[in-house]
Protein backbone atom coordinates (compact mmCIF):
# COMPACT_ATOMS: atom_id res chain seq x y z
CA UNK A 1 0.00 0.00 0.00
CA UNK A 2 2.81 2.46 0.74
CA UNK A 3 4.81 1.59 -2.01
CA UNK A 4 1.72 2.10 -4.60
CA UNK A 5 1.41 5.46 -2.67
CA UNK A 6 4.82 6.38 -3.37
CA UNK A 7 4.14 5.32 -7.06
CA UNK A 8 1.07 7.55 -7.39
CA UNK A 9 3.28 10.72 -5.24
CA UNK A 10 5.90 9.86 -8.05
CA UNK A 11 3.51 10.00 -10.92
CA UNK A 12 1.88 13.12 -9.91
CA UNK A 13 4.98 14.74 -9.46
CA UNK A 14 6.56 13.58 -12.75
CA UNK A 15 2.69 15.24 -14.44
CA UNK A 16 3.36 18.34 -12.75
CA UNK A 17 7.12 19.24 -13.68
CA UNK A 18 5.90 18.08 -17.30
CA UNK A 19 3.37 20.19 -17.29
CA UNK A 20 5.58 23.10 -16.05
CA UNK A 21 8.12 22.10 -18.35
CA UNK A 22 5.17 22.42 -21.26
CA UNK A 23 3.82 25.94 -19.88
CA UNK A 24 7.13 27.59 -19.95
CA UNK A 25 8.35 25.88 -23.52
CA UNK A 26 5.04 27.05 -24.23
CA UNK A 27 5.82 30.54 -23.04
CA UNK A 28 9.18 30.81 -24.59
CA UNK A 29 7.15 29.96 -28.26
CA UNK A 30 4.91 33.33 -27.42
CA UNK A 31 7.77 35.30 -26.99
CA UNK A 32 9.67 33.78 -29.42
CA UNK A 33 7.39 33.94 -32.38
CA UNK A 34 6.09 38.09 -31.27
CA UNK A 35 10.00 38.65 -31.69
CA UNK A 36 10.55 37.38 -34.90
CA UNK A 37 7.15 38.33 -36.16
CA UNK A 38 8.06 42.22 -34.73
CA UNK A 39 11.64 41.57 -36.79
CA UNK A 40 9.94 40.96 -40.00
CA UNK A 41 7.64 44.02 -39.63
CA UNK A 42 4.13 41.91 -38.74
CA UNK A 43 3.34 43.91 -35.92
CA UNK A 44 -0.19 42.95 -35.42
CA UNK A 45 1.08 39.09 -35.55
CA UNK A 46 3.58 40.24 -32.88
CA UNK A 47 1.37 41.97 -30.74
CA UNK A 48 -1.21 38.85 -30.52
CA UNK A 49 2.41 36.69 -29.60
CA UNK A 50 3.41 38.98 -27.18
CA UNK A 51 0.35 39.69 -25.23
CA UNK A 52 -0.17 35.74 -25.19
CA UNK A 53 2.99 35.79 -23.16
CA UNK A 54 2.02 37.78 -20.96
CA UNK A 55 -0.79 36.48 -19.98
CA UNK A 56 0.74 32.96 -19.79
CA UNK A 57 3.80 34.88 -17.85
CA UNK A 58 3.63 38.01 -16.36
CA UNK A 59 7.01 38.10 -15.28
CA UNK A 60 9.35 38.33 -19.06
CA UNK A 61 10.71 42.10 -19.05
CA UNK A 62 11.52 41.38 -22.73
CA UNK A 63 7.47 40.37 -23.75
CA UNK A 64 6.93 44.25 -21.82
CA UNK A 65 10.08 45.87 -23.73
CA UNK A 66 8.53 44.45 -27.32
CA UNK A 67 5.33 45.52 -26.61
CA UNK A 68 6.96 48.90 -25.91
CA UNK A 69 8.93 48.89 -28.93
CA UNK A 70 4.97 48.19 -30.65
CA UNK A 71 3.64 51.14 -28.56
CA UNK A 72 6.50 53.34 -30.02
CA UNK A 73 5.42 52.39 -33.65
CA UNK A 74 1.77 53.57 -32.82
CA UNK A 75 3.17 56.70 -31.32
CA UNK A 76 1.69 55.50 -28.45
CA UNK A 77 3.99 56.66 -25.63
CA UNK A 78 2.12 57.09 -22.16
CA UNK A 79 1.43 52.96 -22.81
CA UNK A 80 4.78 52.46 -24.18
CA UNK A 81 6.27 54.11 -20.60
CA UNK A 82 4.50 51.76 -18.48
CA UNK A 83 5.45 48.96 -20.59
CA UNK A 84 9.35 49.88 -20.11
CA UNK A 85 8.68 50.66 -16.65
CA UNK A 86 7.51 47.35 -15.65
CA UNK A 87 10.25 45.38 -18.36
CA UNK A 88 13.22 47.50 -15.63
CA UNK A 89 10.88 46.21 -12.89
CA UNK A 90 11.65 43.00 -13.61
CA UNK A 91 14.91 43.24 -14.79
CA UNK A 92 16.74 46.48 -13.44
CA UNK A 93 19.72 45.19 -15.64
CA UNK A 94 17.60 45.20 -19.02
CA UNK A 95 19.91 48.22 -20.97
CA UNK A 96 17.75 47.96 -23.77
CA UNK A 97 14.67 49.20 -21.87
CA UNK A 98 16.34 51.36 -19.69
CA UNK A 99 17.23 53.49 -22.63
CA UNK A 100 14.23 53.30 -24.41
CA UNK A 101 12.49 54.21 -20.86
CA UNK A 102 15.35 57.32 -20.34
CA UNK A 103 14.05 58.58 -23.72
CA UNK A 104 10.51 58.35 -23.24
CA UNK A 105 10.64 59.97 -19.97
CA UNK A 106 12.82 62.54 -22.02
CA UNK A 107 10.20 63.59 -24.09
CA UNK A 108 7.63 63.89 -21.44
CA UNK A 109 10.29 66.33 -20.17
CA UNK A 110 10.58 64.05 -16.74
CA UNK A 111 14.40 65.19 -16.58
CA UNK A 112 15.04 63.65 -13.11
CA UNK A 113 13.34 60.47 -13.67
CA UNK A 114 15.64 59.91 -16.96
CA UNK A 115 18.69 61.25 -15.55
CA UNK A 116 17.95 58.41 -12.67
CA UNK A 117 17.90 55.54 -15.68
CA UNK A 118 20.71 56.92 -18.05
CA UNK A 119 22.99 57.31 -14.36
CA UNK A 120 21.74 53.74 -13.98
CA UNK A 121 23.01 52.02 -17.37
CA UNK A 122 26.37 53.98 -17.29
CA UNK A 123 27.12 52.07 -13.75
CA UNK A 124 26.81 49.19 -15.56
CA UNK A 125 28.43 50.37 -19.02
CA UNK A 126 30.48 53.45 -18.72
CA UNK A 127 30.92 53.65 -22.00
CA UNK A 128 27.88 53.16 -23.50
CA UNK A 129 27.18 56.47 -25.97
CA UNK A 130 23.68 55.77 -26.70
CA UNK A 131 23.24 56.34 -22.45
CA UNK A 132 25.58 59.46 -23.23
CA UNK A 133 23.92 60.74 -25.80
CA UNK A 134 20.47 60.77 -23.77
CA UNK A 135 22.61 62.59 -20.94
CA UNK A 136 23.59 65.26 -23.13
CA UNK A 137 20.24 65.84 -24.33
CA UNK A 138 18.79 65.74 -20.88
CA UNK A 139 21.35 68.86 -20.04
CA UNK A 140 20.70 70.60 -22.93
CA UNK A 141 17.03 70.64 -22.72
CA UNK A 142 17.98 71.58 -18.67
CA UNK A 143 20.00 74.95 -20.89
CA UNK A 144 23.04 73.18 -19.20
CA UNK A 145 24.68 74.10 -22.24
CA UNK A 146 28.30 73.69 -20.08
CA UNK A 147 27.59 70.04 -19.31
CA UNK A 148 25.80 69.03 -22.27
CA UNK A 149 28.84 69.99 -24.45
CA UNK A 150 31.23 68.52 -21.76
CA UNK A 151 29.45 64.86 -22.80
CA UNK A 152 29.04 65.55 -26.49
CA UNK A 153 32.92 65.70 -26.30
CA UNK A 154 33.21 62.18 -24.84
CA UNK A 155 31.01 60.97 -27.30
CA UNK A 156 33.13 61.92 -30.28
CA UNK A 157 36.64 61.37 -29.02
CA UNK A 158 35.45 57.88 -28.79
CA UNK A 159 33.77 58.04 -32.04
CA UNK A 160 34.35 61.37 -34.37
CA UNK A 161 31.41 60.31 -36.23
CA UNK A 162 29.08 59.17 -33.90
CA UNK A 163 25.48 60.53 -35.56
CA UNK A 164 23.41 61.64 -32.71
CA UNK A 165 26.56 62.91 -31.10
CA UNK A 166 27.60 65.50 -33.94
CA UNK A 167 23.91 66.10 -34.00
CA UNK A 168 24.04 67.57 -30.92
CA UNK A 169 26.75 69.68 -31.54
CA UNK A 170 25.41 71.36 -34.78
CA UNK A 171 21.77 72.05 -32.70
CA UNK A 172 24.46 73.80 -29.89
CA UNK A 173 26.32 75.88 -32.62
CA UNK A 174 22.86 76.52 -34.16
CA UNK A 175 21.54 77.69 -30.70
CA UNK A 176 24.92 80.02 -30.51
CA UNK A 177 23.94 81.51 -33.83
CA UNK A 178 27.39 79.97 -35.18
CA UNK A 179 25.21 78.37 -38.77
CA UNK A 180 28.46 78.29 -40.63
CA UNK A 181 30.18 76.15 -38.28
CA UNK A 182 27.61 74.14 -37.43
CA UNK A 183 27.44 72.95 -41.07
CA UNK A 184 30.60 72.92 -41.57
CA UNK A 185 30.47 69.78 -38.68
CA UNK A 186 27.40 68.40 -40.13
CA UNK A 187 28.43 68.01 -43.89
CA UNK A 188 30.84 64.86 -43.37
CA UNK A 189 28.43 63.88 -41.83
CA UNK A 190 25.70 63.96 -44.15
CA UNK A 191 28.39 62.48 -46.49
CA UNK A 192 28.13 59.35 -44.41
CA UNK A 193 24.95 59.13 -44.25
CA UNK A 194 23.06 60.52 -47.23
CA UNK A 195 19.87 59.28 -46.04
CA UNK A 196 19.45 60.60 -42.35
CA UNK A 197 16.25 62.27 -42.19
CA UNK A 198 17.35 63.95 -38.88
CA UNK A 199 20.57 65.00 -40.68
CA UNK A 200 18.99 66.38 -43.49
CA UNK A 201 16.47 68.79 -41.29
CA UNK A 202 19.60 70.21 -39.91
CA UNK A 203 21.14 71.17 -42.50
CA UNK A 204 17.55 72.48 -44.08
CA UNK A 205 17.70 74.45 -40.54
CA UNK A 206 21.23 75.78 -41.19
CA UNK A 207 19.85 76.92 -45.07
CA UNK A 208 17.40 78.75 -43.77
CA UNK A 209 18.89 80.43 -41.63
CA UNK A 210 22.14 81.21 -43.71
CA UNK A 211 19.36 82.71 -46.07
CA UNK A 212 20.49 80.34 -48.91
CA UNK A 213 17.28 79.20 -50.37
CA UNK A 214 18.56 77.42 -53.60
CA UNK A 215 20.08 74.80 -50.75
CA UNK A 216 16.69 74.81 -49.02
CA UNK A 217 14.64 74.01 -51.99
CA UNK A 218 17.53 70.88 -52.49
CA UNK A 219 17.15 70.38 -49.19
CA UNK A 220 13.22 69.64 -49.57
CA UNK A 221 13.56 67.69 -52.82
CA UNK A 222 15.74 65.14 -51.21
CA UNK A 223 13.02 65.11 -48.18
CA UNK A 224 10.36 63.84 -50.83
CA UNK A 225 12.93 61.42 -52.06
CA UNK A 226 13.35 59.92 -48.65
CA UNK A 227 10.00 60.40 -47.74
CA UNK A 228 7.40 60.42 -50.96
CA UNK A 229 4.16 60.16 -48.78
CA UNK A 230 5.19 62.91 -46.63
CA UNK A 231 2.19 65.17 -47.76
CA UNK A 232 3.47 68.09 -45.53
CA UNK A 233 7.07 68.18 -46.94
CA UNK A 234 5.47 68.65 -50.59
CA UNK A 235 3.10 71.61 -49.29
CA UNK A 236 6.51 72.88 -47.37
CA UNK A 237 8.23 73.06 -51.00
CA UNK A 238 5.44 74.01 -52.42
CA UNK A 239 5.35 77.31 -50.15
CA UNK A 240 9.03 78.07 -50.49
CA UNK A 241 9.16 77.93 -54.26
CA UNK A 242 6.29 80.42 -54.03
CA UNK A 243 7.96 82.64 -51.89
CA UNK A 244 10.94 82.34 -53.67
CA UNK A 245 9.11 83.46 -57.29
CA UNK A 246 9.59 79.70 -58.60
CA UNK A 247 6.15 79.15 -59.30
CA UNK A 248 6.83 77.32 -62.53
CA UNK A 249 8.86 74.48 -60.30
CA UNK A 250 5.58 74.24 -57.76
Amino acid sequence: MQKRNIRKLLFLGLLTGLSACDSEDSNKDFLTKGVEFFESGEFSKAEIELKNAVQKNPNIADAYYYIALLNEKSRKFKAMRENLLEAVKLDSKHIKAKLKLAKVQLLFKEFDKSLLEINAILLLEPNNLDALVIKASIFGQQKQDDKAAEIINIILAQDPLHVEGNSLKVIGLIKQGASKDALAVLMPIIEKNPDNMTLLLLKMQIDSQLKDIEAVIADYKKLIILSPDNIKVKYALVKVLFQADKKQEA
